[in-house]
C-alpha cells in the first residue's frame, strides 16, 4: 500500500528492535513543492531571527573584510543586505554619504530605527534579500551581503541575489559577500568554484577575490561595464548543497505515515518512515537488510512516560509544525534543523524553566531521551531542580 504512493519509487520494510520500519527511495524529492517549501523556510528563518533580535542575542562584531574595504572606498552610496543588529552600520555609517540597510526581520529594523532616529543619510527597510524594488540599476557604489548567504534556501536564490546586487552597482563598484559556508548541513554551503565562475557567467563581473576565514570565506566582486559572454547564465552543477532536502523528506515521511495509519491495521503501521537515497542491494539484486540505516529514533505511538515528557511532546510538535510527536520521534527525522534547534532550546528554557546545553538536543533528539536526560539529578541545566 505504501508503495502505491506516487512519490515512492522504491520501498523496503525491515524489523529493527522488534519494530517495523519503512525505507523509502523517493521518486522525485527534488521537485516536491519547491515554492511552498521556500515559503516555509523563509517563515522559519524570520521567526528565528525575530526572536533572536527581540531577546538581544544577535549583536556581533563587524566583519573586518567589510570594514577595511568600505573605509578605504568611502562610497557615496552603500546598500547593506541583511543588516541584522547593525554591527556594520555602526562602524560604516560615518564613511558613507548615503547608507541603505535592509533586513527581513521587522524586529531588527524597528530596533535600528529607534537607535538611529533622526540620523541623516540613512534609510532602513524591512524586506527580503532579493527584493530590490525601488533600486535602479547603477544606484550604489558598494553593496554588502553580510552573513546572509548561508541562510538562503538554495543556490538558485543566492545566484538571483548576486545578480541583482551586481545590477544595482555602478561600473567600478564593489560587491562584498561575507561568511559563506563551505560545509554542508542545514545551511547553504557553496563551493568557492561557484564564485570563481561568476566572470564567465555574469557580464558585468570583472574580478572575484576570495578571502578565507576560519569558518568559511568572504568574497570581493569588482563590477565593470558589460561584455559579451560565450555561455552566460549557466550555473555549474554540484557547487552547493540542498538545505531544503530535509524539509522535503519530512513532508514525504509524514504523508506516508498518515496514509499508512489510514489504510493499514495498527499492528502493521511502520514505527517510522526513513527517506533514503537508494536501497542497498546484495550481489543477487535483493535488498540487503543489514546495510539499511539503523533508525536512531522511531515514530511509534507509545504512551508518554511522564509529565515532563508530555510537555516536550508538545514543544516538539509546536516547533516542527506537526500535529503530535511521540516519545521516540526524532527531532531531525521529523524535519528539524539548526534554526529549529535554537527555537526548541529557547522554548525549553522559557516554558519549562530548564537551561540545558544546546548540544544536548543533538545527543538526545527524542522527547523520551531528552526527558530522561533532564530527570537525572546531576543534569538538567542550571535551574537547580533535581528532576524535571
Amino acid at each position: 500500500m505504501i508503495g502505491e504512493h506516487p512519490a515512492v519509487a522504491q520501498l523496503a520494510v525491515a524489523v529493527r528492535d522488534e519494530r517495523l520500519f519503512a525505507y523509502v527511495v523517493p521518486a522525485d524529492l527534488d521537485s516536491d513543492g519547491i515554492a511552498e517549501l521556500m515559503r516555509e523556510h523563509l517563515q522559519d528563518s524570520r521567526r528565528h531571527f525575530d526572536e533572536e533580535h527581540r531577546e538581544g542575542r544577535t549583536v556581533q562584531q563587524a566583519n573586518t573584510t567589510v570594514v577595511e574595504h568600505i573605509e578605504a572606498l568611502r562610497p557615496q552610496r552603500l546598500l547593506e543586505i541583511g543588516c541584522g543588529a547593525g554591527a556594520l552600520l555602526r562602524e560604516l555609517l560615518p564613511a558613507c554619504g548615503r547608507y541603505v540597510a535592509t533586513d527581513f526581520s521587522p524586529v531588527a529594523i524597528n530596533r535600528l530605527r529607534s537607535e538611529f532616529a533622526g540620523k541623516s543619510g540613512l534609510m532602513l527597510l524591512t524586506r527580503e534579500a532579493t527584493d530590490f524594488r525601488g533600486f535602479r540599476d547603477g544606484s550604489f557604489d558598494a553593496v554588502v551581503i553580510d552573513s546572509l548567504i548561508r541562510h538562503l534556501p538554495g543556490l538558485p536564490t543566492a545566484d538571483e541575489l548576486i545578480r541583482r546586487a551586481v545590477s544595482a552597482l555602478v561600473d567600478g563598484g564593489t560587491l562584498i559577500i561575507t561568511d559563506v559556508s563551505k560545509h554542508g548541513g542545514d545551511e547553504l554551503a557553496i563551493d568557492p568554484a561557484y564564485f570563481s565562475s561568476l566572470p564567465g557567467r555574469i557580464s558585468r563581473v570583472a574580478k572575484v577575490m576570495l578571502i578565507d576565514r576560519e569558518d568559511g570565506y568572504d568574497v570581493l566582486v569588482t563590477v565593470a561595464a558589460p561584455r559579451p559572454l560565450a555561455e552566460p547564465g549557466v550555473i555549474p552543477p554540484g557547487l552547493a548543497n540542498d538545505p531544503l532536502h530535509a524539509m522535503r523528506a519530512k513532508r514525504l515521511s509524514i504523508q506516508i505515515r498518515d496514509l499508512a495509519r489510514q489504510r493499514l491495521p495498527s499492528h502493521v503501521v511502520p514505527a517510522g518512515v526513513l527517506i533514503i537515497d537508494e536501497l542497498p542491494l546484495s550481489p543477487n539484486g535483493e535488498v540487503n537488510v543489514r546495510q539499511l540505516p539503523v533508525p536512531s529514533v522511531d515514530s511509534g505511538g507509545s504512551a508518554s512516560r511522564g509529565t515532563g515528557e508530555a510537555a516536550l511532546h508538545a514543544l516538539f510538535a509546536e516547533v516542527l509544525g506537526v500535529e503530535a510527536a511521540s516519545p521516540d520521534d526524532g527531532f531531525f527525522d521529523l524535519g528539524g534543523h539548526s534554526l529549529l534547534v535554537l527555537r526548541l532550546h529557547r522554548l525549553i528554557k522559557s516554558r519549562l524553566g530548564v537551561d540545558i546545553p544546546m548540544e544536548t538536543i543533538f545527543r538526545e533528539p527524542t522527547p523520551a531521551a531528552l526527558a530522561a536526560y533532564l530527570n537525572q539529578p546531576t543534569r538538567g541545566g542550571n535551574n537547580g531542580h533535581e528532576s524535571f
